[in-house]
């Protein structure tokens, strides 16, 4: 009951939302509430639950990163104000952080090129667009962000700019197609990386010798969230990796990959108790990891960093900015959730 049934739910559930319409979200989130477009008859939920069963039921999969032949990675020191790995020195840039410059864009000017100006065209990913800040002092570090099941690159848009303008090079993709799976999308993230990598040394490209080739980052959406999980399990050299709202029921992931995960308590497609939470609990505790919960947030809840009154934009910049670049200044909003209600948990020090 292992890996088709989880894939089946998922375009059950999905197909589900295209019949639903959305009616305005009161408050905080921008998609979290919808209702159907006619009543749901009593049998007709009868295949739903055995959808839910199949991907719900069973054991663990138990992905596992294998040691015995680790990428190569520059010499190391270890900082103890972060409990990680620093390879390079902390990338630490502008005046002293606050709650309203983590909510909002920041100082950099941005801008965004493809693969039509040069872009290393992956076979294993669809379309890309990097953004980057114009005015930053290099080296930068950098994320790639893929979207979740069905859903295409415009998905994740919002967070391009957004981080960029923070000093952060974000490359969003998308997947060669809309139903591709978390491994397939493991694979793009993990392709894409190798296109950001591509562009320190092309000379041609804006971010010509301007990487720091050693701060690469991951993130996902939804099945997205799934598979950047699984990237950190095939390359632990990358520095972090965010869940938003992930999908992929019942798995434990051993990696040594700071961790963040986003979800919403009302999240009908990636249940909190079979993705979020069970990913966080899965994750070893000598690991890094955070995971928060938006009280009343749907799917759509960190799609954008602006949701939230910006608490989205906060949790998330905060995370990458000490665990990605090494600011340890932004420590601070971290150890206390950015809003109350929802469930909170970190094994942070």
């Amino acid at each position: 009951m292992g890996k088709p049934g989880r894939w089946f739910r998922e375009v059950f559930r999905e197909q589900l939302c295209l019949r639903i319409i959305q009616r305005p979200a009161i408050g905080i989130a921008s998609k979290p509430f919808y209702r159907a477009t006619r009543p749901i008859h009593f049998l007709s939920r009868i295949p739903m639950v055995l959808v839910f069963f199949c991907g719900c039921v069973g054991p663990k999969t138990v992905y596992r990163t294998n040691l015995s032949t680790p990428p190569p990675v520059a010499p190391q020191q270890t900082d103890k104000r972060l409990s990680i790995i620093q390879s390079t020195p902390p990338l630490v840039r502008g005046k002293i952080p606050s709650i309203s410059i983590t909510k909002n864009h920041g100082p950099f000017v941005v801008s965004r090129y493809g693969v039509s100006d040069g872009l290393r065209d992956g076979p294993k990913f669809g379309t890309a667009t990097v953004y980057y800040p114009e005015d930053a002092q290099a080296p930068y570090a950098s994320l790639v962000i893929v979207p979740g099941f069905v859903h295409p690159e415009s998905a994740m848009k919002a967070w391009g700019p957004f981080l960029a303008s923070h000093g952060i090079v974000t490359l969003t993709i998308g997947a060669n197609k809309l139903n591709d799976d978390p491994l397939k999308r493991r694979d793009a993230l993990l392709d894409a990386v190798h296109s950001l990598k591509a562009e320190h040394r092309r000379e041609d490209s804006p971010l010509w010798h301007k990487l720091a080739l050693d701060r690469i980052g991951v993130a996902g959406w939804s099945m997205g969230g799934g598979g950047a999980q699984l990237a950190a399990v095939a390359d632990p050299s990358l520095r972090v990796v965010i869940g938003f709202c992930p999908w992929l029921p019942k798995a434990n992931f051993e990696h040594p990959v700071p961790s963040l995960i986003m979800a919403g308590t009302l999240d009908s497609i990636a249940n909190v108790f079979h993705n979020a939470r069970a990913h966080y609990a899965g994750i070893s505790e000598t690991t890094p990891k955070m995971i928060i919960e938006i009280p009343r947030g749907g799917h759509w809840i960190a799609n954008d960093p602006a949701n939230v009154n910006g608490a989205i934009g906060q949790i998330g910049l905060s995370w990458l900015k000490v665990y990605l670049e090494g600011d340890a200044r932004y420590r601070q909003f971290l150890l206390t959730p950015p809003i109350s209600g929802g469930y909170f948990r970190h094994n942070l020090e």
